[in-house]
């Protein structure tokens, strides 16, 4: 497996073991299955060249595309 891909399986890994039904309890699947799906789709590429100060404005417009997948 070369690095990328190894890379996007340990972030749909990481997404599916933070996002759970108890996470959204009384929700249902649909918004487990749409909030594991948009953490394993985001680039993380452009984190690594943001200063930690604009680590908040990121993650606020990410935030706010997330809330879509939800809709």
């Amino acid at each position: 497996m070369d690095g990328q891909n190894h890379l996007r399986e340990m972030q749909r890994y990481v997404a599916n073991v933070a996002i759970t039904p108890s996470t959204f309890r009384k929700l249902g699947a649909g918004f487990v299955e749409a909030a594991q799906e948009f953490l394993a789709s985001l680039n993380l590429k452009q984190l690594a060249n943001l200063e930690p100060s604009e680590y908040p404005k990121c993650w606020r417009i990410k935030r706010k595309r997330s809330w879509r997948a939800f809709l």
